[in-house]
């Protein structure tokens, strides 16, 4: 089997799925590159689809195997890289693929693509909710808490969140920016316009509710995400946001303490990911 055949089957078989065909033009694309047969440049050939189903990995993973099959026949690539197309699973590929794309290597890095877009934000968004719902996911909150939450729970002297019975230690920066929310009276849209919030005990609110409703918080999200999607390849998810704050400090407090924390399986293969993506282990 050669190029073209791989080409031509792939593409008459699966022309219903926009996805494979992406992936089949991509290594269309490559095919003559000298680093075609190299590991890392077979795992991106993956990442960049980024909403692959399971069904189209099978699939496509499965001409991938013949064509490497072929590939090493015609000595282009080594035995190893042979394997490896046999043995990745869904798993490896699109868990790294939401590290990439979902998460940090800390909260500054989270506050700093905030501020990077807010230039870029041609959409009317409220960049004070926006940073105050991501710190309060990185803390573990949900949005049902989020919501609930007042004013009163901030504890500014003792950088803390007191809710539900429970005492929530923020680092000082994100003590600052949760503070300066609750003080906050208006805010400035993209467009310069100035909307006054109305006043209210809750700690998120906006210039027609005393208490947000979890549809703006999202509507906020997908405006900011389109603009980070686009020029700094990242999103913004409140669920990834609250896993990777977890992770975070579950390495500070291995570091600090040699402690050891029970994972479920996929937790287990994401945090790791998190820290080769980030380097943390060269750290120590």
């Amino acid at each position: 089997m050669d190029w073209q055949d791989f080409y031509t089957r792939c593409k008459k078989k699966y022309s219903n799925d926009r996805n494979l065909l992406f992936m089949i033009e991509k290594f269309e694309k490559v095919y003559e590159d000298e680093h075609f047969g190299s590991n890392e440049r077979f795992r991106n050939l993956f990442y960049s689809s980024n909403k692959m189903c399971r069904k189209t990995f099978f699939n496509f993973k499965k001409y991938a195997v013949e064509f490497y099959e072929w590939l090493y026949e015609q000595g282009r690539v080594t035995l190893e890289q042979k394997e490896l197309v046999s043995s990745l699973t869904y798993e490896d590929v699109m868990s790294s693929e939401e590290i990439d794309r979902y998460y940090f290597k800390s909260l500054h890095d989270v506050m700093s693509l905030i501020d990077s877009a807010q230039s870029r934000l041609k959409e009317n968004c409220d960049i004070s909710i926006l940073k105050t719902v991501s710190v309060l996911s990185w803390y573990d909150y949900s949005m049902e808490a989020m919501i609930d939450l007042k004013k009163d729970n901030l504890n500014k002297n003792r950088n803390s969140i007191i809710y539900s019975g429970a005492e929530t230690i923020v680092e000082e920066e994100y003590m600052s920016i949760l503070s300066d929310y609750a003080e906050q009276k208006s805010y400035i849209s993209s467009a310069g316009k100035v909307f006054y919030y109305v006043p209210s005990s809750r700690l998120l609110r906006t210039n027609r509710s005393e208490q947000v409703n979890p549809n703006i918080i999202y509507q906020n999200i997908k405006k900011l995400n389109s603009v980070l999607g686009e020029y700094f390849g990242k999103n913004i998810s409140l669920v990834s946001l609250r896993n990777n704050g977890e992770f975070y400090r579950i390495y500070t407090y291995n570091i600090n303490h040699q402690g050891d924390y029970s994972f479920t399986a996929w937790h287990k293969v994401m945090y790791q990911k998190w820290k080769d993506k980030y380097n943390f282990d060269s750290d120590k």
